[in-house]
């Protein structure tokens, strides 16, 4: 039995706040909270906030429990799967994404004057900022008491407040109110005119608390939001993106009130992530600024200003899904655009969050890519004058995957598959080949195929190294001229260069058009078309 056996329920419902369960219980026995409070072995100090949660942790919180005849569990986790929810993906997303420390939740809550004349009960969740509308009654929650605006058990006066919980404890400051002399405020918080839910909003409340829901319970399930699918965690971490970039700054500005101002960063974020594809996501979230000015959420580079914070991986693949045919080539190489989920270049953004597990993988090394890709390795049909399957064609879908998801320059991946540096202009006109076609955007699809299975196969051969190995063609001759010269019938010096040639092309997985000048077959650049040496 405790202090106080008269309080027999665990706070009553699951769902209801810990501040004005404290102030029913307190109102019970006619004293005020902090009174209980220090009754059962806690101090508040005189005119300071209480946070409950955070001060009825560990060996306080017991004391409470035990005086009050209940269970500690019952006392500071006990609450509403939606709160829960709503506060655990936010802590998460300031800890784990934006490497930050939690911040506090606002003192404060919202409430349903018809719910309270329901029941009574002060719902945990109408302290979230998303909490904006009654999906039981369907109308706004009151946000400020009409008698001395200011929002219930945003202020300490609660805590010396013997009122029902549905009475404002606060004060009233006015020409006969002054210093420790205030009056009460003491307007029934149920009384207090409302209006209806705009249209519109309890579906986006809804769908937030749902995906919030969803997140905290199983952050890895899949999702559709903008038309991509992405992990539940990493899609409710792009609307908390997009609310805090349509709420900066514009308090007072283009809203007065900050209940209005919530309601429409919440509604904009959720209409967002209901598009159907990323194009009408993006020509949204431009429209209404949810990016922030000029896409400050999403930089195009350069590195160090993409690194001056975390960027979300949703948001980032639906800018950059914009960015198809309108950026160089090596750009969308660098963003990945032949994926459904485009991304920066490695080690571009500080965060390790994903939209799938697969978007973790890193750009291909160097040493899985021979000089020309294999015959038929990309999954891409065109017609025989693309030269696809030529040794143009092979090498220059080389090239693609060594600067696929990264910054590496030209010259250091021609210099590294060992080409010529005056066979650009061929690349160049198989591109423009495959580009004016209006192809491009297939083939890039086709790049990022192979990128994945390799990723899934990699070769069991080091390319790179073999490719240095192999880098003397004159050294390679004369090898080759010794061992022939030991053999019993010998050969001449043109056996010992065909040997050469043929070892170096199997071996290093290049083609003699592109070999070192000792080795070359003939002069680099007019293979452009179908046909390919025997050796390659």
């Amino acid at each position: 039995m405790g202090l106080f056996p008269g309080v027999t329920e665990p706070r009553s419902r699951p769902d209801e706040q810990l501040n004005a369960w404290l102030a029913r219980a307190a109102h019970r026995y006619g004293v005020h909270p902090r009174a209980l409070l220090e009754e059962c072995g806690v101090r508040i100090t005189p005119q300071a906030q209480a946070r409950l949660p955070e001060l009825l942790l560990g060996e306080p919180g017991e004391r409470v429990a035990t005086a009050l005849g209940m269970q500690p569990l019952h006392l500071v986790e006990f609450r509403s799967p939606v709160a829960t929810a709503l506060a655990g993906t936010r802590t998460r997303y300031r800890s784990e994404f934006l490497k930050a420390s939690p911040r506090r939740t606002s003192a404060g809550s919202r409430w349903c004057p018809l719910c309270l004349s329901d029941d009574g009960v002060w719902r945990d969740s109408w302290t979230d900022p998303w909490h904006l509308d009654c999906a039981v009654h369907g109308v706004r929650l009151g946000d400020r008491c009409a008698g001395c605006y200011t929002k219930p058990f945003a202020e300490p006066a609660w805590l010396t407040s013997t009122d029902e919980p549905h009475l404002c404890p606060s004060f009233v400051t006015g020409t006969d109110s002054y210093g420790r002399y205030r009056h009460g405020c003491h307007v029934d918080l149920r009384t207090m005119p409302t209006g209806p839910a705009p249209t519109g909003g309890l579906e986006a409340q809804a769908y937030l608390f749902d995906l919030a829901l969803l997140a905290h319970a199983e952050p890895t399930s899949l999702v559709l939001a903008c038309g991509v699918e992405g992990e539940a965690e990493t899609v409710i971490e792009a609307a908390f993106e997009m609310a805090g970039a349509l709420t900066a700054g514009r308090l007072g500005k283009d809203f007065e009130g900050d209940a209005e101002l919530e309601r429409y960063a919440r509604n904009v974020a959720a209409t967002v992530l209901r598009q159907p594809d990323a194009a009408h996501a993006y020509a949204l979230a431009i429209k209404h600024g949810a990016l922030g000015g000029d896409d400050e959420l999403i930089p195009m580079g350069p590195r160090a200003s993409v690194r001056a914070r975390p960027r979300n991986p949703l948001l980032t693949a639906v800018r950059l899904r914009d960015l198809h045919e309108r950026v160089s080539l090596g750009y969308e190489l660098r963003f990945r655009l032949g994926s459904e989920r485009p991304r920066y270049p490695d080690d571009w953004n500080t965060s390790d969050r994903t939209l799938q597990e697969i978007d973790r993988r890193p750009a291909l090394p160097m040493a899985w890519i021979p000089q020309q890709i294999w015959s038929g390795a990309l999954a891409f049909d065109a017609p025989d004058d693309f030269g696809i399957d030529s040794p143009t064609g092979r090498t220059f879908a080389s090239i693609a995957l060594a600067r696929y998801g990264t910054t590496r320059p030209w010259a250091v991946i021609a210099t590294n598959l060992g080409l010529p540096a005056h066979s650009a202009p061929a690349y160049h006109r198989h591109w423009k080949r495959i580009h004016d076609s209006g192809r491009w955007p297939e083939y890039l699809r086709a790049v990022d195929g192979l990128f994945n299975r390799l990723h899934e196969e990699p070769p069991p051969i080091d390319y790179e190294r073999r490719r240095l190995a192999c880098g003397d063609g004159l050294g390679l001759r004369a090898i080759a001229q010794k061992v022939l010269a030991e053999l019993p019938e010998g050969r001449g010096p043109e056996t010992a260069i065909a040997v050469a040639r043929v070892f170096w092309a199997k071996y290093t997985g290049g083609c003699l058009t592109m070999a070192h000048p000792p080795l070359r077959s003939e002069r680099p650049g007019r293979h452009s078309g179908t046909t390919t040496p025997q050796v390659c």
